[in-house]
């Protein structure tokens, strides 16, 4: 429950550091730079503070997986870029997945103001992987990004693990 709190902290405070820009520069080559540039600045804070965390807490990693999840994490959620989301719709989407299966596949395919940040919740990996593509990222990176809300390997599990904390 406090990870949602400091989600919502970060909504109002989400500007990254100097440093941090200089950090995550250090990760992402420059097209994939310019697409963690465009994301807004509550999804660069959080894409900054799952990168961070993953950093911190799996240093068993080799740097090649270490570097593929890290980069991945930093754009796991750049294709929200191509949508505007408002903050009542991200919230909507949190507590939409308390919601029996059935009853979000309804909502997501209904004529409602809801079925957007349903749809949105959904779609926005896979229009992240093929803006990680147009980047020219790898196929591992842009694997995670697909699959980070349903994971099917073990970095997918990780990127999931710290998203959901974050």
């Amino acid at each position: 429950m406090f990870y949602r709190l400091r989600q919502i902290r970060q909504t109002y405070y989400p500007k990254l550091t100097a440093w941090e820009i200089a950090w995550v520069k250090t990760v992402l080559p420059p097209a994939a730079f310019a697409l963690f540039w465009r994301q807004e600045q509550k999804e660069q804070r959080h894409a900054f503070d799952v990168a961070s965390a993953i950093e911190r807490s799996y240093p068993e990693l080799s740097y090649e997986d270490q570097h593929t999840l890290l980069t991945a994490a930093l754009l796991h959620d750049c294709g929200k870029s191509l949508r505007p989301v408002l903050l009542w719709q991200r919230i909507f989407a949190v507590l939409a997945a308390f919601l029996p299966a059935g009853v979000r596949t309804a909502l997501s395919r209904s004529k409602t103001p809801f079925s957007y940040p349903l749809r949105l919740a959904a779609e926005h990996p896979l229009w992240g992987a093929e803006l990680a593509r147009e980047a020219g990222l790898p196929d591992d990176c842009r694997r995670l990004i697909a699959e980070h809300h349903q994971p099917t390997t073990y970095l997918g599990r990780i990127l999931q693990t710290e998203d959901d904390k974050h």
